[in-house]
Parts: C-alpha cells; structure tokens; sequence
C-alpha cells in the first residue's frame, strides 16, 4: 500500500515544541514571565518538549511503518508477510582451515565443532571466528592436514580471499601452542537482505506469481540467498550478441563473492519450476565487466593521505570491489556517473574533487569518460582499478 502522496513528517525538535509553548503561556496572558535560560519556568517547558518531541518521533515512524515505501526493520517483515515474502537470511561463509604441527609422533584427533579459531582484529575490521564442521585425523608423520570449516556468525564479514592467520581460544591436546593455524578461502558469506533489497523485491514476487513471464523469473532467481541481482532476455530481445528466438529465454545472474557454479543447479531449478510449457530457459552466469576510475580529491587540513586515498577506494568498491558504489549496479544495469559522484562528496574529509575524473570508463571498451557506463543484461560492474591522487584544498 502506497501513501496517496508525499506526506510531511510528524517530527517536530524540543525547540520547536519549546517555542511554541512559550508563545502559547504569553498569548494565554499568563504571570509566567522569566523564560531565560536556567529559570524554572523554562525548565520544565524544556522537559515537557523533548517528551513531545520523540512522541512526535515515534508517531512519525509509526505512519511510515504503514506503508511498503516507508516501512524499515521488522515493520517491513510484516508489510513483506502481507504479500507472502520473507526476508532473504544471511548465509555463513564456509571454508577451510590448515593446521600446521611441530610434533608428527602421535596421532591427534580435530573434533567437529572444535571452537573457537579467529582471526586477529583490526582497525575497521573485528575478529572473525570459525568452527571446523568435520571430524578430521593428524596421521602420525604429517605435519599439515586441512580441515572443512564454517563462520560462526552468517555475513560476508566470514568472507576471505587470502589465507590469515587465526588464534584458537580452545587448545586441542596433542597440538602445541606455537602450531600454525590459518584460515585458507572462505566463500559463500551473505549478508541479510537490506531494507532497500526486500522493498525491491516484494512487487517482483507478486508479479511473478504467474509463470512464464519475466517477473516470475527474476522472482525465482532473486529469492536464493547467494544470487545479488539478475536480469531477464525475452523473444526478440538482443542479449548483445544475438537476437532470441522464439519462446527462447535467457536468465542471467549475479552471485554474492565469485562462485557461479556453485549456484547454477539450484538457478537452474528455480527457473526451471517458474517456466511455462514450450519456454526453453537458459540461466547463465553473468560475466564482471571491470570499472576503471581516476580522480583527484581535494582535502581538509590536516588530512592523512593514505586514509583518505582508502575512504574513496573503499566508498567506490568495497572490499576486494565486491561492495562500495559501482557494487550497488547489477546485471544489466547502467553505472550512473553522477552516483559516483555523489558517493564521493559523502566523504567526510573530501571538500571537493575535480570533475570530470580524470578516468572513467570500463576497462573492456573504449570510448569517452565522464559518460555513464551501459551495460548488457549480461553484465555487471566490478571495480578492477581505482586511482586517487589526494591534494590540500587550495588556499587553506
């Protein structure tokens, strides 16, 4: 259910419920006269606004809470239960960890659930903890075996692309404490469905209720937890090679971290269950099309380089460039230059920045900068490279 229109909000600040009491007391002809600062008098108007004030805040929250555009949290769980959807869960990243021992005269057993290894916590990055999920042996002479493991606490945050080091909290007797224990590749970490991304989907899960159409394929496709966003080719549409076909459907989509074919058989079933009789449906992995930016930023006295040169990367792409910016597009869709501009100007130590960048493009196409990116439904943007040149503010 949509607000007829854009409402105003209900919120209103302690000042100015304080100013209108005290207008009200002087209207009302009232002896009450000293409203400075500190007098009594003031004082209790001042507790009596700020009690308004966040009841005003509550009431605004809960008229928002009443429509699908507005709804955040668990008041959207439930607008999102109206219609039969749920909230996509967060998926726990799953690997393995390399034990490395000094002694290979016994045989020493890794229990399953042995807990807890994690890694070393850093600035902007806590710790990481992880269970082994396999009972696994030391044969007596080996001096590394790797064991199946699993994030304790689901989210990308269990994601890891190189092999870090981890500290286990529980001594497993047999192994010495100066024994190596690493975390190797950890994938398939999802974060919860965001507000935004479950707001976005609901209309799609409805519409898609009718098999056969492309809503019923982005429905099916979008509902798996590790797949980030797809796009449909339809008969007759070009797919940026070919045209389709009669009946032909194509079904691209997007996976969280780099693990297509971990998915494609359960894409496959899905698409499958959503198609009609004669639709011939092809699901295929969508390809990263690399994002290449250069700009110059213009900072606040005092700045750090190297901090700042990290915010901008970081607002653009993310970690490894699977988040920031550019990983907000998805298949099919184009990469807005004026959003990376906006993205960048968030920044709190960035006053300003030269525009054009002095690079914008993807890497795979020639062609101007300063132009928005199109991609085919069969891509999606991934930040392969991000240069930021940091200067003082001139004139500061």
């Amino acid at each position: 259910m949509r607000p007829p229109m854009a409402l105003p909000s209900l919120y209103r600040t302690p000042e100015d419920y304080l100013a209108a009491a005290i207008e009200q007391v002087r209207v009302a002809g009232s002896q009450l006269t000293d409203f400075t600062t500190g007098s009594v008098t003031r004082t209790f108007l001042e507790a009596l606004a700020t009690a308004a004030s966040e009841h005003s805040q509550v009431a605004d929250q809960l008229r928002k809470d009443s429509y699908l555009v507005t709804a955040i949290g668990e008041a959207l769980d439930a607008k999102a239960a109206d219609q039969g959807v749920k909230r996509l869960p967060a998926v726990a990243a799953t690997g393995e960890i390399q034990i490395t021992r000094e002694d290979t005269s016994k045989e020493v057993p890794v229990p399953i659930g042995w807990s807890e290894l994690s890694t070393v916590p850093t600035a902007g990055a806590p710790s990481v903890t992880y269970i082994t999920t396999a009972r696994s042996v030391f044969p007596v002479g080996e001096t590394t075996i790797e064991v199946p493991a699993v994030a304790v606490v689901p989210g990308a945050a269990g994601n890891l692309r190189e092999p870090t080091p981890l500290v286990p909290l529980t001594p497993i007797e047999g192994l010495r404490s100066s024994d190596a224990y690493v975390a190797l590749k950890f994938t398939e970490g999802v974060d919860e469905e965001s507000d935004d991304d479950l707001r976005a989907r609901i209309p799609i899960e409805v519409a898609g209720r009718v098999k056969g159409r492309a809503e019923s394929f982005l429905a099916a496709v979008l509902r798996l937890e590790n797949v980030k966003s797809a796009a449909v080719v339809r008969p007759g549409e070009y797919n940026g090679q070919r045209t389709l076909t009669a009946n032909e459907v194509e079904v691209y989509y997007q996976v969280h971290g780099d693990e297509p074919a971990a998915v494609m058989t359960a894409v496959t079933a899905q698409v499958s269950a959503a198609s009609m009789l004669g639709q011939i449906v092809n699901p295929v992995a969508a390809v990263p099309v690399g994002i290449e930016i250069e700009l110059t930023v213009y900072a606040r006295p005092g700045y750090d380089e190297e901090s700042v040169r990290a915010s901008v990367a970081r607002v653009l792409g993310g970690q490894d460039g699977l988040g920031g910016v550019i990983g907000t597009f998805g298949c099919g869709e184009t990469v807005r230059y004026g959003a990376v501009i906006d993205a960048v100007h968030m920044l709190p130590d960035v006053v300003t920045f030269d525009v054009p960048f002095k690079t914008f493009r993807a890497v795979s196409r020639a062609g101007e900068t300063d132009k928005d990116i199109h991609l085919w439904p069969r891509e999606y943007p991934l930040l392969s490279r991000v240069a930021v040149t940091v200067k003082p503010l001139p004139g500061a």
